[in-house]
């Protein structure tokens, strides 16, 4: 699976770019990467959290807060950028999280079939993940419980 050394990388630039630091702005350019959750309500959940230490899960990448944790899917053409807040967008830049006051996480996909998502809790809960990953897009979509994936799930 050509997706997994990317998504090490991209774990490595949201160590550099993004973790310790609170993220002080959501901006959702494109709401169509968003699977089950809102732009408003992704805003409210991450907003004013700290991101903390990002794990990789197969071709998973979740950027944990102690709280919600941001769930990133990348396939073939997506990926994360560190940039400053004032750096021009590019045309695929779909979600951007400024994070401090010079730095700014951006998920830039060309495409848009895979996404991103936070869940409502960290608690884990069963039926969502398991050792290939989601079993379900792991955060509440309308009508379905909260699902989050487990620490150390394997």
């Amino acid at each position: 699976m050509p997706e997994l050394p990317d998504v090490e990388g991209f774990r490595k630039v949201l160590v550099s770019c993004a973790r310790g630091r609170v993220v002080r702005e959501v901006d959702v350019r494109d709401a169509g990467v968003l699977h089950g959750v809102s732009a408003r309500r992704l805003r409210q959940a991450l907003e004013g959290r700290r991101f903390t230490e990002p794990e990789r899960h197969g071709k998973w990448l979740l950027a944990r807060t102690g709280g919600p944790t941001l769930v990133l899917h990348f396939g073939m053409t997506g990926r994360l950028v560190c940039a400053r807040p004032d750096d021009d967008y590019e045309v695929h830049d779909r979600v951007l999280f400024t994070v401090g006051a010079a730095r700014q996480l951006r998920y830039r996909d060309q495409r848009k079939l895979q996404g991103s998502g936070s869940p409502k809790t960290n608690r884990p809960s069963s039926g969502c993940w398991d050792a290939r990953g989601p079993t379900r897009w792991p955060w509440t979509a309308r009508g379905s419980r909260p699902c989050s994936p487990t620490a150390g799930a394997a």
